[in-house]
């Protein structure tokens, strides 16, 4: 296991099966870590986890995991613990997709700032309020699957962990003050819920098609699956021929009868190929309904009750209004979807709103 010259903390890093049962004997005691994952986002046709940065508190460590083979005991090692992240959503859909579940306990300093009412919470901002140290983040988009990695690359992947199980200490002070935890608690569960729901969700469900009539997803699932073929055969994301959003134009115009606009990029081959898929599939499309989802009524009213309401808790208790509940979810209220499939039991009691109350429209 190489020893790396880095100031602080001893630190280490992992880069083959050997050097990962030094690790792991090292590590057996720890009921608690600080943990960052770095993929190769943007660069391949699926992301894959790379790197991972551990911190306990007497040591920092790299584990190179494109060199490891032995994911299992690495598994075992974080579900027994009580992980500390920082903006773990992106992480814990890594996590998932490597090793096939999630942790129990996971504490997301990030959401720890907001609940605690800061309005930067990027890791840079609140090490720089707490530590009066200034991080760099300017790798955020960097191939992490790249070897070998450089020292000045090994130095900004540390400082991503260096201060993480500080920050947990210092937060789960501000929160028990606040009488916040449960509340955040009830955030950070509900977090890895979603992820676990919406890793068994299809894949080419996009954003916005749910308000798209039967016979539009069907071309739109199939412009889908033409897109990933792309991708899988050049290995580099299908978004890079087309973007969610221009999928969900594309289909649009076509049922409005409007020209088809393709991005600036897409080839001659690749319009082709979509204009041929889209004449082939007319003919099963028509026996699908072209009728749009009706959206249940809105109630613009009790939307600005509801609206005015959230300002003034989020005033009172320090926070962004948005943290506290967003558009969407104010808007699903207003629509009359159930206070309990919108709101978290914190965020009902806090904004004192109840069932009987939303079905009335008042509040």
């Amino acid at each position: 296991m190489r020893r790396l010259p880095f100031q602080g903390k001893p630190s280490f890093f992992i880069e083959n099966d050997e050097d990962l049962e030094v690790f792991l004997k090292q590590t057996e005691e720890d009921s608690a870590c600080g943990l960052d994952f770095e993929a190769d986002n943007g660069y391949r046709y699926e992301d894959s986890l790379c790197l991972i940065q551990y911190a306990n508190k007497d040591a920092l460590f790299l584990i190179d995991f494109l060199a490891i083979k032995n994911t299992e005991t690495l598994f075992r090692l974080f579900s027994r613990q009580h992980i500390c992240m920082h903006g773990a959503h992106y992480d814990m859909h890594l996590f998932l997709k490597a090793f096939g579940d999630l942790p129990e306990r996971i504490f997301d300093t990030q959401v720890a700032a907001q609940l605690c009412g800061f309005q930067r919470f990027g890791l840079k901002d609140i090490v720089q309020h707490f530590f009066d140290k200034s991080l760099d983040k300017s790798l955020q988009r960097f191939d992490w699957s790249r070897r070998p990695l450089s020292s000045s690359i090994i130095y900004y992947a540390l400082n991503d962990v260096r201060y993480l199980e500080d920050l947990k200490g210092i937060f789960s002070h501000l929160l028990k003050v606040k009488e916040r935890m449960s509340w955040f608690e009830e955030i950070c569960l509900a977090s890895r819920g979603k992820v676990l729901k919406d890793y068994q969700k299809l894949p080419w469900k996009i954003s916005g098609s749910e308000f798209f009539s039967e016979r539009e997803n069907f071309f739109l699932e199939k412009i889908w699956n033409l897109r990933e073929v792309w991708g899988k055969t050049r290995n580099i994301p299908a978004s890079h021929f087309i973007s969610n959003k221009h999928l969900l134009r594309l289909v649009s115009h076509m049922f409005k009868n409007r020209n088809l606009v393709f991005p600036s990029r897409f080839s001659f081959s690749h319009k082709k190929q979509v204009l041929e898929l889209l004449e082939n599939c007319s003919s099963s499309a028509q026996k699908l309904s072209p009728e749009k989802p009706k959206k249940a009524p809105f109630s613009e009213s009790f939307f600005q009750k509801l609206r005015k309401k959230r300002d003034k808790v989020a005033i009172d208790l320090g926070i962004s209004p948005q943290f506290l509940a967003s558009r969407a979810i104010l808007e699903d209220l207003a629509r009359g979807n159930s206070v309990e499939f919108c709101l978290l039991s914190w965020q009902r009691k806090v904004l004192e709103i109840d069932r009987i109350a939303c079905s009335k429209g008042a509040i």
